[in-house]
């Protein structure tokens, strides 16, 4: 029988590498705020956001009556800072008052996308999918000029995440994990089809035993395949909405439009129709940004079995198999097809990591 293998983020993490959305926003604002720490003869600057000194501080420092070590104190620490944002402890002043114990270091947004998604981090106190908080603000944009500047936002979000993906990567290369070419010997031959959610190229360590490759939604550095970074879930009365708009600026980062751009899913496509096909879901959480295209492929006429792998934190610690397995059944319309396809909880395994 044929085998759809579906890799995801967690197929990378599970490799040690800082690729989720915490760590890629964790070293955006530690990069950016080190910028606004270079203590030169001008205002320090940044490109998505300044911080603006009070009159008083800046002017003892450029007349020397304030050290570049008392300045550096009074106008805070960035790990301190990146720490607070990273483990959600920061609080809502934050963002008007960069520093809660410093003086009045304004912080002003360039990137309004940016400034709005750490306010909505900052009120959960939660991580939040990037791309799923891009269509939400997508929902409240009405004028075509505040659409421009979403987007506009939001693609200096997706070069900072291609050029950190790439950066990480190179510069710790992923090791092979024995254990998952375990897995890979099992399941794959020459009628398997690994689709790769991700930008990266980890499974290029791996014996898939000729087994097809497609880089659904591009790869690092690509410009036969671009990387494609945006929302995914086309079957919303919401997105019915958009359209109805007939504006181009609100279909511009919508994944389904964007994969006409490569022939990644038309080769998919037709892999489906050739034969029946099982599941195998590796690192990949089934979420809404992906929802069009999973829907796609689980609901398929062909689809005759799904078997995810889960993630399980060392030493007994929590799983997610009940997100995950609530994730995979937002996928189908028709429920029983999903109690039909999908492989018992008790027959799941884990995803082996990294460290184990």
């Amino acid at each position: 029988m044929s085998r759809i293998i579906l890799i995801g983020n967690g197929f990378d993490l599970a490799h040690g590498l800082e690729t989720s959305y915490s760590e890629v926003l964790r070293n955006l604002l530690k990069e950016e705020t080190s910028q606004n720490f270079k203590f030169l003869e001008s205002i320090p600057d940044s490109t998505l956001f300044n911080i603006v000194q009070t009159k008083e501080l800046w002017s003892g420092y450029k007349n020397k009556t304030l050290s570049k070590d008392r300045y550096k104190i009074q106008m805070g620490d960035t790990t301190e800072f990146v720490d607070g944002i990273y483990n959600g402890i920061v609080h809502e002043s934050v963002w008007t008052n960069l520093y809660e114990h410093n003086f009045n270091n304004d912080v002003k947004f360039k990137n309004i996308f940016l400034s709005n998604l750490l306010n909505e981090i900052s009120k959960l106190e939660k991580w939040i999918d990037i791309e799923a908080f891009y269509f939400k603000k997508l929902l409240e944009t009405k004028t075509e000029m505040t659409m421009m500047k979403l987007n506009e936002d939001f693609k200096q979000i997706t070069d900072y995440l291609e050029e950190y993906l790439y950066r990480e990567y190179n510069n710790n290369p992923p090791k092979k994990i024995q254990s998952i070419q375990n897995i890979f010997d099992t399941i794959c031959n020459e009628q398997t089809l690994l689709v790769n959610f991700n930008y990266t190229t980890t499974e290029t360590l791996y014996d898939l035993q000729n087994s097809k490759v497609i880089h659904i939604h591009g790869e690092l550095k690509s410009t036969n395949n671009p990387i494609i970074f945006g929302y995914g879930d086309t079957t919303s009365e919401n997105y019915k909405e958009i359209k109805s708009k007939n504006d181009i600026e609100y279909l511009k980062n919508i994944k389904f439009k964007r994969y006409n751009e490569t022939g990644n899913y038309k080769e998919l496509k037709e892999f489906m129709e050739l034969h029946p096909y099982e599941i195998f879901i590796m690192g990949h959480s089934c979420g809404i940004p992906d929802r069009t295209l999973l829907r796609t492929i689980l609901e398929h006429k062909n689809c005759s079995l799904i078997t995810p792998y889960y993630h399980q934190e060392k030493e007994g610690g929590k799983n997610n198999k009940e997100e995950l397995s609530s994730n995979i059944l937002l996928n189908f319309q028709n429920e029983e097809h999903f109690s039909d396809k999908v492989e018992s909880q008790n027959n799941w395994k884990p995803l082996p990591q990294v460290n184990d």
